[in-house]
């Protein structure tokens, strides 16, 4: 029997792989000739072309181990084995960084500064913080991989909890600049 717990997994791996990843290469600056801001006025200095490039080129390799998995332990109902696993990957590690710029833009607007939560709204911008690209990749799953709703539920919560834990341990590490 396949669980959504199988599925989350299957579908986070890539993610989460690309993402711990990405930060080791912006604590060692590997890459720096790419740390050049996207558009800094609009989207503040911590969104750069590195980003754009590290995030999906990251993402293919586990997209490649996701699929084996779904095969060899059977999981169905996300259906990754009928992608073409390098562009699948490029495709959520792009959708990823994507769906970080309008939080980014909004807090730009409102005079926060880059990596900074503001006062106002703070318990908000916590939440979007932790969830913007999060909503992108789970919209690229709904329309391509056709997943149920409750598997891109539950895919949701697991992500959340991974995602807080993980951004712990790397604050813990040194690796992450704050704990949020």
């Amino acid at each position: 029997m396949v669980t959504y717990l199988e599925q989350g997994s299957l579908l986070l791996l890539p993610l989460f792989f690309s993402l711990i990843s990405h930060m080791v290469i912006i604590k060692l600056d590997w890459f720096s000739w790419a740390r050049v801001p996207v558009y800094q006025k609009g989207f503040g200095e911590n969104k750069t072309w590195r980003g754009f490039l590290v995030v999906p080129l990251l993402s293919i390799p586990p997209m490649y181990l996701a699929v084996w998995l779904e095969k060899v332990i059977g999981v169905s109902g996300i259906n990754l084995g009928a992608q073409i696993p390098w562009a699948f990957g490029l495709l959520v590690g792009f959708v990823y960084v994507l769906f970080e710029l309008p939080n980014s833009f909004i807090k730009r607007r409102m005079g926060v500064s880059p990596g900074k939560t503001p006062k106002q709204g703070r318990l908000f911008f916590i939440f979007l913080d932790q969830n913007d690209s999060a909503l992108g990749v789970l919209i690229c799953y709904y329309f391509i991989l056709k997943a149920s709703p409750a598997t891109l539920l539950f895919t949701y919560v697991l992500g959340v909890i991974l995602h807080l834990l993980i951004n712990f341990i790397l604050f813990k590490l040194g690796i992450r600049k704050n704990a949020l």
